[in-house]
């Protein structure tokens, strides 16, 4: 049987080229770190995150989605679609830029950039997010 979220995750890491050797531990924990708003304007970050989840369908022909979308919005997908957003408001300015720019961006600017696998501390990483 295959196991649909991997195949998903391992999907989100290639196609936005977020893939980092040095950082499989932080990635797998910003995969299954649920993402919870308080604002009431971010809820669409979680449909930002949650609506990548189509493009995953659209793009690999599976329909995973059904099983997929029984789980909540995920903090690296509301970070990937935040990234896909800042990128095309960005676009024409930056153009060297792309979605994995700014995705490490953001991780820079959550002080989560020293996280590699040889430093991932998990208390710590829980406090940050």
């Amino acid at each position: 049987m295959i196991d649909k979220r991997r195949v998903y995750f391992r999907w989100l890491l290639e196609y936005f080229d977020i893939s980092r050797p040095r950082y499989k531990k932080l990635l797998k924990h910003l995969f299954k770190t649920e993402y919870y708003y308080i604002n009431p304007m971010d809820a669409n970050r979680e449909s930002d995150g949650i609506d990548i989840r189509l493009e995953f369908d659209n793009d690999t022909g599976h329909s995973f989605s059904g099983d997929i979308l029984n789980y909540p919005c995920s903090l690296i997908e509301m970070l990937i679609g935040m990234s896909i957003r800042i990128q095309n408001i960005m676009d024409d300015e930056f153009e060297s830029t792309d979605v994995s720019y700014w995705f490490w961006d953001m991780i820079d600017n959550l002080g989560l950039l020293d996280y590699t696998d040889d430093y991932f501390d998990l208390d710590e990483y829980e406090q940050i997010v």
